[in-house]
């Protein structure tokens, strides 16, 4: 196998669709059956890379960094989740809500998306509410979560 150690800069891109590309191409001359899943942190999330996976029927999970419009769709659930940690009196509740969004640089291409709502309660009257969200894309083939 392989491994390469870049940052999440653009001018590394094609760099890494070479990469990825060729580790694909190996395993599935070795393993012609094989559901390859690449999973990548939210600065490896270009609209290249995940076309590039989906011409090549290669699923994939990437992280999404957080905007104000990810935060504007995970409102409603992250207050669910505070309401079922003050009704549950638990540390945390975490909440999942799936929806299509489209980031302005893929184009029309709307993806699915998985956000996280955590609420957190700590000791000492103290409350912290993190909103994560958390792009979880399937592409290539059947679903697999299925």
């Amino acid at each position: 196998m392989v491994a390469a150690l870049y940052t999440a800069e653009s001018e590394h891109l094609d760099q890494t669709l070479r990469l990825v590309e060729k580790v694909v191409t190996c395993l599935r001359e070795r393993f012609p059956k094989l559901r390859i899943i690449l999973r990548a942190d939210s600065g490896y999330c270009r609209d290249a890379l995940m076309r590039w996976c989906e011409k090549a029927g290669v699923y994939y999970v990437f992280g999404l960094q957080r905007n104000k419009v990810l935060e504007r769709i995970l409102r409603g659930t992250l207050r669910s989740a505070k309401s079922m940690l003050d009704f549950n009196g638990s540390q945390s509740e975490r909440l999942y809500k799936d929806f299509a969004y489209r980031a302005k640089s893929w184009g029309r291409l709307r993806r699915r998306v998985v956000g996280k709502a955590e609420a957190l309660s700590f000791a000492v009257t103290v409350e912290v509410f993190t909103r994560r969200s958390v792009m979880v894309i399937i592409r290539g083939g059947s679903d697999p979560i299925s």
